[in-house]
């Protein structure tokens, strides 16, 4: 058993949030992003988030959730778009 106060009491601090200082800009300009962050709420999945400076999104989702947003947004981009789906285990 641990003492009162030992560092396994201790909590850790919350993981800030994923930041990208350049998706308020190009989510601005290009306006399909926050339009497909929407339909995407509409489905109650997750939202996008920008990758690097624009050229790409991404999506974090469990499993059952990424097959739902690569149709969206192949909907949503059309039939020249593309996604890739990995996962990390």
């Amino acid at each position: 058993c641990a003492a009162a106060g030992s560092a396994s009491d201790a909590v850790s601090p919350p993981l800030p949030p994923l930041f990208n200082s350049f998706q308020g800009p190009a989510f601005s300009k290009f306006t399909c992003y926050p339009a497909l962050n929407a339909l995407l709420a509409d489905e109650g999945l997750p939202s996008l988030a920008l990758s690097g400076s624009g050229s790409a999104c991404f999506c974090i989702t469990g499993e059952a959730d990424g097959l739902g947003v690569a149709e969206i947004a192949e909907e949503a981009f059309g039939i020249g778009s593309f996604s890739v789906q990995t996962s990390v285990r």
